[in-house]
């Protein structure tokens, strides 16, 4: 069963620049997925 998660809809331009900050995050084609489960980072 898949994990209740938040999708934040961005561009492709966007999940390119920070790639390397969302490590650890699943990402679509211009789309980022939060796990309710994984505290983000402040």
């Amino acid at each position: 069963m898949d994990m209740p998660k938040v999708s934040f809809c961005v561009g492709v331009e966007a999940i390119e620049e920070f790639l390397s900050e969302l490590n650890g995050f699943v990402t679509k084609k211009d789309a980022i997925y939060f796990s309710y489960s994984k505290e983000l980072q402040t």
